[in-house]
């Protein structure tokens, strides 16, 4: 009797971990929405006599900047409405992309905005009645913050636009390889050779995909079927795919290399805190997450040292620019707002390029584009 007791209470905590949340963990604090561009009641100030090209350009994206990583699945299409007058009354179909790097979701349009017309966004919560929304990736919901979640912008009266954000090149599968050789994880047969870390290979094309496309991160094994990879669990994280193709915000690779010490530095010599893709606002710690959510990460599923791991990192130079924070990359400001020095160069005087045992911001962002586009070695 004490026996099959004891099965049953394991069996309930193996059930418990893998519904979500356990009880003793503290409820995390709430996803926030930082900026958004447009933002709120952008050219709502354009009257009739204002000049034609007062307000919002017609091809405008959407942008959503945010303080926490999201959960994966929240970031999709029905997360968001946007609607002149009536709610009834959508644009037509956007296209969410999910920057985890800088926690920015855009959404593009595929059709003009009318011109002269104003125009309403409401960014969902999970908890609302819709069962869509946005949330952090420990389910923690969208709550008001900074930035409103429903605002309203007004578009130009003249059919003048802007090219929307141009898409970045995809690497190729060599080209990443080289990133994490260059990181040092291949040297001392870590990822690399006949017994590899967490039976990750990272040192050919063909290793690459037999032992991280689609396998199950031996740090996510907490599901009931060893090995089947999961898209979206109820806990975030269970049977997490080293990577997967297409799904940069599911693949645990991108977040072991998030967790890096140097992964959102701009440069070698310069922090560029608040130098961005994005033209939308930062927040008080621009770029780079707080150091407390990436604890969180590392709490909630991310186990283990960060890649590359720190003992292999080599400190920044000694009164390089950027060392104290000061760095903005590419004219921006730094972390203590003060003005960055434009074009800071890296190791060799290429812009960038890290020194060994580092992977850097422009490095990690290649990184997640090259799983965006599939992941491909060929």
């Amino acid at each position: 009797m004490c026996l099959l007791r004891l099965l049953l209470l394991s069996t309930a905590a193996l059930g418990g971990c893998q519904a979500g949340p356990i009880e003793t963990e503290p409820p995390p604090p709430p996803l926030r929405l930082v900026a958004s561009e447009p933002s709120a009641g952008e050219g709502t100030e354009c009257t009739q006599s204002a000049p034609a090209d007062c307000g919002v350009h017609i091809g405008s994206s959407i942008t959503l900047r945010f303080d926490r990583y999201l959960r994966a699945s929240s970031a999709v299409r029905q997360s968001i409405n946007v609607y002149t007058g009536d709610p009834s009354n959508g644009i037509g179909l956007l296209r969410p992309e999910y920057d985890m790097v800088e926690r920015v979701v855009v959404y593009r349009i595929t059709q003009f905005l009318e011109p002269g017309t104003l125009y309403t966004v409401e960014v969902l919560s999970s908890n609302g009645p819709s069962g869509y929304g946005f949330q952090a990736f420990d389910g923690a919901p969208l709550e008001a913050g900074p930035a409103p979640l429903k605002f309203n912008f007004f578009t130009k009266r003249n059919r003048d636009w802007l090219p929307q954000l141009p898409l970045e090149p995809i690497p190729s599968c060599q080209r990443v390889l080289d990133i994490f050789a260059n990181a040092g994880c291949t040297a001392g047969g870590c990822h690399a050779g006949s017994i590899p870390s967490a039976g990750l290979v990272l040192d050919s094309p063909e290793s690459f995909v037999e032992t991280a496309l689609n396998r199950v991160a031996r740090q996510t094994e907490i599901g009931a079927q060893l090995g089947v990879p999961l898209q979206d669990p109820v806990r975030f994280g269970m049977q997490m795919p080293i990577v997967d193709p297409g799904q940069p915000a599911n693949s645990y690779l991108m977040y072991k290399v998030l967790r890096g010490e140097f992964s959102h530095w701009l440069a070698p010599d310069d922090r560029g805190s608040c130098s961005s893709r994005y033209s939308v606002a930062l927040g008080p710690d621009c770029v780079p997450p707080p150091a407390a959510e990436l604890t969180r990460l590392r709490e909630w599923f991310v186990r283990g040292v960060a890649m590359p791991p720190p003992s292999a990192t080599p400190a920044p130079p000694f009164g390089s620019a950027g060392a104290d924070g000061s760095g903005g990359g590419d004219g921006g400001a730094g972390a203590d707002g003060g003005a960055g020095a434009a074009g800071s160069p890296g190791v060799g005087g290429s812009p960038g390029a890290s020194p060994p045992g580092v992977v850097l911001r422009p490095e990690l962002r290649e990184i997640q584009r090259f799983i965006a586009g599939g992941a491909l070695c060929q």
